[in-house]
């Protein structure tokens, strides 16, 4: 299958490019990394915390097909890290529920059958309350009153209610660390076990040191076997579903 990287909030195409997609690029048939709204060299002037994110990462997952003309056939595995994790598991989960089995928003019919989310959260505040609390700057009033601002607050959903409804059929890999932080394990455990709730073949894995996106550096073996195993199982689902 294709691999499509959404990157983390700071980072660009560059970064997914230099790191992410070296993870997967050896296990699949091509790999497309692309700026976010607001960062990088995106026309888009300001992020969306990945709610607008989710979007254009349908629409892009709705592309590959152009791009690459097999990738209908043999579907597409979508990674995302930090934000773009969250930006991953909002994006799959519309897109399985508007075309039934993971169809693109621009109705090119690319069917996703793999996800892999690296340090989801289940609040948009989470990580920014936890980057007030480090520096010791008082979070009231500024993180509720920029929510009110971006107006996110009220368009944001819990992250695990929406992994609950990614549906049957797609394997999933949610990773994280304990020493995050920016995101705590306890949300990454959360949305796992949503997803596993909502029919999906999820696995959790989550290294017991290391800072936020940190577990490749942890235990490269272990994670590189997990990658493999997710691939493995989007390997046995299209060979059922060919068959």
């Amino acid at each position: 299958p294709m691999a499509v990287v959404c990157h983390g909030f700071g980072d660009s195409k560059y970064g997914a490019m230099g790191s992410w997609a070296g993870r997967v690029i050896g296990r699949c048939g091509g790999v497309v990394v692309y700026d976010n709204r607001g960062q990088g060299e995106s026309t888009a002037k300001t992020a969306d915390g990945s709610l607008g994110e989710a979007a254009d990462l349908a629409a892009v997952v709705g592309q590959v097909a152009a791009m690459r003309p097999g990738a209908a056939a043999k579907g597409v595995v979508v990674v995302g890290y930090s934000m773009g994790a969250n930006a991953a598991i909002r994006a799959v989960a519309a897109m399985r529920a508007a075309g039934g089995d993971g169809c693109g928003r621009d109705g090119g019919g690319v069917e996703v059958v793999g996800l892999m989310a690296d340090s989801p959260y289940r609040r948009w505040d989470g990580p920014v309350r936890r980057v007030f609390a480090m520096n010791r700057w008082p979070a009231w009033p500024v993180v509720g009153l920029t929510g009110v601002w971006l107006r996110i607050g009220r368009r944001w959903e819990d992250t695990a209610a929406v992994a609950e409804r990614l549906g049957a059929r797609l394997a999933v890999l949610v990773v994280g660390t304990e020493a995050d932080e920016l995101v705590g394990l306890e949300d990454v455990r959360a949305i796992a076990a949503a997803a596993e709730r909502g029919g999906a073949d999820a696995e959790l894995l989550a290294f017991e040191e290391g800072r936020h996106l940190a577990g490749w550096d942890v235990d490269r073996a272990a994670y590189e076997a997990e990658i493999d195993r997710l691939f493995d199982k989007v390997a046995a689902r299209r060979g059922l579903v060919q068959g």
